[in-house]
């Protein structure tokens, strides 16, 4: 009988213990692990009323034109941001309206 009350024990520490690591293990800074690159706003090619909205570690390379760009030390973070902003302005598959992102980039840059 002691046995097995000692065996319970264990078997509580042991999930107390690994349920503790993935507490710590979520509750780490986003950015602490994170590299630096880029935010790219990218216009399409036939419709330039479509802006896409991507991050990239290095310079970007696409047929794309390029409607602005930001260096970023948290691009993770910072897409994050910019997408939650920007939520109603989505049309679908990534893209979104111009013009909100076009006044979107002019309140960044504290012109609007």
């Amino acid at each position: 009988m002691i046995i097995l009350w000692a065996l319970i024990l264990i078997g509580c520490i042991i999930w107390g213990i690994r349920r503790g690591r993935k507490k710590v293990a979520l509750m780490r800074p986003a950015g602490s692990t994170e590299k630096s690159g880029r935010i790219y706003f990218l216009q399409h090619q036939k419709n330039s009323d479509r802006i896409k909205i991507v991050k990239s570690r290095g310079e970007l390379a696409t047929p794309l034109r390029i409607v602005a760009e930001f260096p970023t030390a948290t691009p993770n973070a910072v897409l994050a941001r910019i997408y939650r902003d920007l939520e109603d302005q989505h049309i679908g598959a990534g893209w979104y309206d111009a013009g909100a992102v076009r006044m979107y980039l002019d309140h960044l840059r504290g012109e609007a």
